[in-house]
């Protein structure tokens, strides 16, 4: 059975998202795409916030492009049906779908990466028989890098971390320590708005990009791979004794809670002071 490679599963839940009672016809959006196919521009990254709608296009977007089945059942009644590159791309592809939602073992970083290599090229063998398990070394030998390590919105990071543009610096030290960080943010930052200035502005597109998630007022690293990230940069010369002297103050004073966190530089003893005040 396959797991990701030209399944069914984007045709059935567009399927019943398409016979829904409310369902809004989003597919102009395929026209979009199909314009990108075959250019430089063909790369595409869908962000949104969490419950507006990302999974909904990506299963349209895999039931109308997927080879394995005909969906022109699904499509001929819609927006996209009318657009002239809607016969030419329709169900003319192989789709690799992957959710990462749900991790059936475990639920480490490295049972993410296992899952999507074995079912990766699991599939695929069983799709073309022909082809050799050996083919696919470059997946099983190399390392998985960092996604984030590849994008300009780290480094946007960093470099609000390394000039401490909003005093984000010190909060950042609190979050790789595992403490969360209280914050209360009106307005939210939108992809292509001018560069954020300040502290509310910088976390709110922060959170938009994926870099911190944010629930009930606090900020939290949301995961092992950017934590690890944000510790890399942390240890930089530039300000990385910062974060290893909070660190050191933490786990002396068995602090678990953190109202504020200063770094004083005593020009007569020449060393600096980490000043930490614990919530009661």
């Amino acid at each position: 059975m396959r797991l990701c490679f030209n399944t069914k599963s984007a045709y059935i839940d567009f399927n019943m998202l398409a016979h829904d009672p409310f369902f809004v016809d989003k597919s102009d959006l395929i026209g979009k795409i199909n314009m990108r196919i075959c250019t430089k521009n063909r790369y595409i990254c869908i962000t949104k916030p969490r419950r507006f709608g990302k999974t909904s296009v990506l299963n349209m977007l895999g039931a109308y492009y997927c080879k394995s089945y005909d969906s022109r059942d699904l499509f001929d009644g819609l927006k996209i049906s009318k657009l002239e590159s809607y016969m030419t791309h329709l169900n003319q592809y192989n789709v690799i779908n992957l959710c990462l939602n749900h991790l059936p073992n475990g639920n480490s970083y490295k049972d993410y990466i296992h899952l999507i290599k074995h079912s990766i090229i699991h599939d695929i063998t069983e799709a073309y028989p022909s082809l050799k398990e050996q083919e696919f070394n470059s997946i099983e030998d190399s390392t998985c890098q960092s996604y984030w390590t590849r994008t300009g919105k780290i480094d946007e990071v960093l470099f609000f971390l390394k000039y401490n543009i909003g005093e984000v610096r010190e909060d950042i030290v609190k979050m790789v320590n595992g403490i969360s960080v209280r914050i209360d943010i009106e307005e939210e930052y939108s992809a292509g708005q001018p560069t954020p200035k300040n502290r509310e502005e910088i976390y709110s597109a922060m959170i938009t990009y994926g870099l911190l998630s944010y629930h009930d007022g606090e900020l939290q690293i949301p995961n092992k791979e950017l934590m690890i990230e944000f510790e890399k940069a942390l240890k930089e010369d530039d300000f990385g004794y910062v974060a290893e002297l909070v660190s050191e103050k933490l786990k002396k004073e068995n602090v678990t809670a953190i109202l504020a966190v200063g770094i004083n530089y005593d020009t007569n003893k020449k060393e600096h002071q980490c000043v930490i005040e614990e919530l009661p």
